[in-house]
């Protein structure tokens, strides 16, 4: 293809024609310069494809962990209303002045520490590649980093009723250590009748116990874990708008 054009410009001098020739260098450079624009813009087609590609991959991630942490919402949601209800009835056994073992395996699990767990791996990936830019202004990033910053407000607030009560709980065996330790063992060995009204009693008056279970009581904000779940379920909706309009 070159040595044609050349050869063109060679037979165009050779005739004298100076000014077709001229015009026809002129053309050529055109036809050099709108090859050059549309390699540059097949290779910008290219590249931005390339990217999308790459970004999809994280907010695909990013839903099937938003997908996963549902069950791990449902299931502390499914917690602390367990634990409320202990909390609840066991300040109606205070009121009542007896106690019933029926409550003694819910109240048990209430000391242990409980928080929700959610999957940041995809997100944090997404941040450190440096393709949350390319999300920069969009639905979909105010709705992930939504997400993200309310579960940080929701551990906030489990961090500091999982400190209250592993404060407390160090307390219930400042005094009758192994009586206090029957209680946490009902379950899994034999008890005669006179030992467990012995715990029972002892249970009953321990004021860490009580200040626990009335702080479980008390505790009753579930709807933020509704909350969570709906958050999460709209950034679900918008990456797969977003992958399907690519």
């Amino acid at each position: 293809m070159i040595k044609f054009f050349r050869k063109i410009r060679q037979n165009l001098i050779k005739e004298n024609k100076t000014s077709t020739y001229f015009k026809y260098a002129i053309g050529e450079i055109i036809l050099v310069v709108i090859g050059i624009l549309i390699a540059l813009q097949i290779n910008n087609w290219n590249e931005t494809r390339k990217t999308n590609n790459q970004l999809h991959g994280y907010l695909k991630s990013i839903s099937k962990n938003i997908q996963s942490d549902t069950t791990e919402i449902n299931q502390i949601k499914s917690i602390r209303i367990q634990h409320n209800r202990a909390g609840k009835d066991y300040m109606k056994c205070m009121l009542k002045d007896s106690m019933s073992l029926s409550l003694v395996s819910r109240m048990a699990p209430v000391v242990g520490e409980q928080y929700l767990n959610v999957n940041t791996a995809a997100f944090d990936a997404l941040k450190n590649s440096g393709f949350i830019a390319n999300l920069q202004g969009s639905a979909i990033e105010d709705a992930i980093f939504d997400y993200y910053a309310y579960f940080e407000e929701i551990h906030e607030s489990e961090t500091s009723l999982n400190n209250f009560i592993e404060r407390l709980e160090v307390g219930l065996f400042d005094e009758d250590f192994d009586k206090v330790s029957r209680f946490f063992k009902m379950e899994h060995r034999q008890i005669t009748k006179e030992e467990l009204q012995i715990t029972l009693e002892l249970i009953y008056k321990n004021s860490k116990m009580l200040g626990i279970m009335q702080r479980v009581a008390d505790e009753e904000y579930f709807e933020v874990y509704d909350s969570l779940r709906a958050k999460g379920h709209k950034i679900v909706k918008l990456i797969e708008m977003e992958i399907a309009n690519d």
